[in-house]
């Protein structure tokens, strides 16, 4: 599969689950809705620009978008670094306990 149609595999995947209309993922993004409706049908080719606002808008990397394989330490690593102190301190903890009680 090419990265075109992985990313806009991705993309779709991930409004959806997020519960967003392509409108409001649009808004987010800044981007127009018509352009979003085209690279979640990987109908045209996309500017790292605007991919980069649709990752940003929907929290997920660039990695996690353009490629097929999951990489949840570069996934886990993007969210971490978007979280203040306290919040990467929580997240720690809850790694940590989830380690533990395996």
């Amino acid at each position: 599969m090419n990265n075109r149609i992985c990313a806009a595999q991705r993309i779709k995947e991930q409004r959806i689950a997020k519960g967003y209309t392509i409108e409001y993922l649009a808004e987010l993004a800044e981007i127009a809705p018509r352009t979003l409706s085209y690279i979640e049908n990987a109908e045209n080719d996309m500017k790292i620009s605007t991919l980069k606002r649709i990752c940003d808008a929907l929290n997920v990397s660039l990695n996690y978008v353009l490629t097929e394989e999951d990489d949840y330490k570069e996934e886990i690593f993007y969210l971490l670094n978007k979280m203040d102190k306290p919040k990467q301190e929580m997240a720690a903890r809850i790694l940590r306990a989830m380690i533990e009680n395996e």
